[in-house]
């Protein structure tokens, strides 16, 4: 039996399957490569954090909230992490920051939100607009 290392997001040199030396082809070598899918799912998580300031300016706060923590803006933080591992070694360190500053821009408009600070939430969630189109 031949130990070797089983596929993942961070390592796509599978040697091995459940400790046995592989018999064939692998049928999805490259799979970390292709980030097709989570370019479609951060565009659309970025077209929905795109539409908030109307629920800003309504004060309708839970559904800001609501939105931040919904399904299809949550798996931008997945979707990110994936399309920054494709990144050339150069643009990951800035890449990584740009990630960061999305996240924190977004917790401060939700704790804006929380508060019910009209004013501020408007400028957080200026500031998260900048933050991903920095990211972009």
């Amino acid at each position: 039996m031949s130990a070797g290392n089983a596929g993942s997001a961070w390592n796509d040199n599978i040697q091995s399957t459940y400790g046995f030396a592989p018999s064939g082809d692998i049928l999805a070598a490259g799979y970390a490569k292709d980030v097709a899918r989570e370019k479609a799912v951060f565009n659309k998580g970025c077209s929905l954090l795109a539409n908030m300031q109307g629920d800003i300016d309504s004060k309708t706060w839970w559904k800001v909230r609501d939105q931040l923590r919904g399904t299809d803006v949550y798996s931008i933080r997945g979707a990110m992490l994936a399309l920054n591992g494709v990144l050339p070694e150069g643009k990951k360190a800035e890449a990584a920051k740009a990630y960061k500053k999305v996240f924190q821009e977004m917790e401060a408009l939700d704790l804006a939100c929380k508060k019910k600070e009209q004013a501020l939430a408007t400028k957080e969630n200026a500031d998260l607009q900048e933050a991903i189109a920095a990211y972009k």
